[in-house]
């Protein structure tokens, strides 16, 4: 339905994607954060390894573009009880979703943690 600007709202993942009939075969990424968190490109699904990574992803995406710290992201993957190799493990689920996802997602460092842009 559309808003009063006469805009009709997109889905979280119409707007992870480009719109066009090019936009299945340009590899898009669509993004599920109801039920099981889940990546699909081109309607295929990005086999995501692990929970942490999959709660990763998740809160980044969930940050929409801003910033998610380092104690933020170790919040959510360990509740009160981090590891003390914390930091260096969310850089390697950091780098697993780089690795994953391709040049369609960018995931940078930026100060105290990361940012993430799907556009």
């Amino acid at each position: 339905m559309p808003n009063s600007a006469g805009v009709s709202p997109r889905t979280a993942e119409e707007a992870a994607e480009p719109a066009g009939p090019d936009a299945a075969a340009s590899g898009a990424l669509a993004f599920r954060l109801l039920g099981p968190v889940c990546v699909t490109r081109a309607g295929v699904a990005v086999p995501l390894s692990g929970a942490k990574i999959h709660t990763v992803l998740a809160v980044l995406l969930l940050a929409r573009g801003a910033l998610v710290t380092d104690s933020r992201l170790s919040a959510a993957l360990w509740a009160d009880a981090p590891p003390t190799t914390s930091n260096s493990q969310i850089y390697t689920y950091v780098s697993r979703l780089r690795k994953t996802l391709g040049n369609r997602v960018q995931i940078f460092r930026k100060g105290p943690g990361y940012v993430l842009d799907a556009r």
